[in-house]
């Protein structure tokens, strides 16, 4: 009995930007202002039995510095940068603005980081919009000129 040919898989084009853009992603949590920002809000409580009596244990809790809202585990944070990535011009400044020291993160629970997402992505798009309009124009003016 004859196999059948095996059908090639398709291949998506390697992106290079895209991918060099995940790892550096991935390198934010290995550095200090990211670590020191996880401390900031980071604090100890007694953790209980499932009868509801104080055990031996500890457990790290986070405290959210957008609502305050406190006692949360580490599932329910997120960490921010405060000037949103996106916002950058350049790759140069995109990846100082990755790379900030402690003051350049919030920690975030997760509504408050879904609403900050949803004003950034409205600026990221107005930016992206104005640059759009900006390039058209002075395409238009240069033709003008020729």
């Amino acid at each position: 009995m004859a196999k059948s040919p095996v059908k090639p898989k398709k291949v998506k084009e390697f992106d290079r930007i895209a991918f060099a853009k995940t790892v550096l992603r991935r390198a934010t949590k290995k550095t200090r202002g990211y670590n020191a920002a996880m401390g900031r809000t980071k604090y100890m409580v007694w953790a209980k039995n499932k009868d509801g009596r104080q055990s031996k244990a500890y457990q790290v809790r986070w405290k959210c510095e957008g609502c305050g809202k406190d006692d949360l585990p580490k599932s329910e944070i997120e960490m921010d940068h405060i000037h949103a990535i996106g916002l950058s011009d350049t790759m140069e400044e995109w990846i100082t603005n990755l790379f900030c020291d402690e003051s350049g993160y919030n920690i975030l629970c997760h509504g408050c980081h879904g609403k900050k997402t949803v004003n950034d992505l409205k600026l990221i798009k107005e930016m992206r919009d104005a640059r759009k309009l900006r390039d058209s124009t002075a395409e238009a003016s240069s033709s003008v000129d020729d």
